[in-house]
């Protein structure tokens, strides 16, 4: 099973994990903006919506790789 990883570097980062790539960009993108928005910080035309902040922020995902682990009694 495969994963994805998104962070938006602001003071407090936004992670996301999620099936895809582009679900994590969204998802971390979404939270960074909320965040944005509650401390008055977004600048308009730049990080007020989440394609923005994605833009802004260069936000990418990273594709981790989970193994399911095996448990054996000794």
């Amino acid at each position: 099973m495969k994963v994805f990883i998104a962070t938006v570097e602001t003071r407090y980062p936004s992670i996301a994990v999620a099936e895809t790539a582009e679900d994590a960009i969204r998802l971390a993108a979404d939270h960074a903006l909320a965040f944005l928005k509650e401390a008055q910080a977004t600048m308009t035309g730049k990080t007020d919506t989440v394609e923005g902040v994605v833009e802004y922020f260069a936000v990418t995902a990273e594709e981790i790789e989970l193994n399911t682990a095996k448990f054996e009694r000794h």
